[in-house]
């Protein structure tokens, strides 16, 4: 390097050696990138709570980061609620335990993410959307009447977004599950989530998530809390 500048001096001296730092500044800065974006997306779930949610409730195993661990570790006791992140969208849960490292498998990969402990405004939004859907439950018992669909609504609640409706249904179907979801869109009815549900409990589609003892339970554990 140090024997190309004179060559380069001879031409343009002002020119020539701004023009030979600029790609050397930001190759740095784009390698860095590239580096630190595989790490920060690969990291296991540094901690592995238990909690239950849904309107229809599921027990699952739920992700905490080890940064939100350090940001809200000692608020994590039995019956907290917390805003997690499902398969079907932002969900209200509640915290039943925190897993022990020794009894979790690599396996079985966790339902969800806990992304906060609930703040009040969430608290809320979840109760005005229950209210809501009481007043909806009578109109989509309505529209499946007028679709002529095999199913029984027994239940339904918005994801604490409202970016979707979710439908509990007995008698559910791949079929007819998958024509109520295409029925509500044609409608313009929004992103619809029709979840099955028997006597024992919620029905685990192929494909979908699902709660503990369905596949559903995750891996990774949590310090043991003093």
């Amino acid at each position: 390097m140090i024997s190309q500048r004179p060559d380069t001096s001879t031409v343009a001296p002002a020119a020539t050696e701004p023009a030979a730092t600029e790609p050397e500044t930001t190759e740095p800065e784009t390698t860095e990138h590239a580096a630190a974006e595989p790490a920060a997306t690969g990291l296991p779930p540094f901690c592995v709570v238990l909690c239950r949610y849904g309107a229809v409730p599921q027990v699952a195993r739920f992700s905490v980061s080890q940064q939100l661990y350090e940001a809200i570790g000692e608020q994590l006791e039995r019956g907290i609620q917390l805003v997690v992140h499902t398969d079907r969208g932002l969900e209200l849960a509640t915290l039943l335990e925190i897993v022990q490292a020794g009894i979790l498998t690599e396996q079985t990969p966790v339902t969800g993410s806990v992304l906060r402990v609930a703040l009040p405004e969430d608290l809320q939004s979840h109760r005005e959307n229950c209210r809501q859907a009481e007043l909806q439950y009578v109109e989509w018992l309505q529209r499946l009447d007028d679709w002529q669909l095999q199913l029984q609504l027994i239940d339904m609640e918005w994801t604490l977004d409202q970016q979707q409706v979710l439908l509990y249904v007995l008698n559910g179907q791949n079929a007819e599950t998958t024509r109520l979801a295409l029925l509500a869109a044609a409608a313009g009815l929004g992103i619809i989530h029709v979840q099955p549900v028997a006597a024992e409990g919620i029905v685990q589609q192929t494909g979908g998530g699902g709660g503990c003892g369905s596949g559903g339970c995750g891996s990774g554990g949590c310090s043991s809390k003093g």
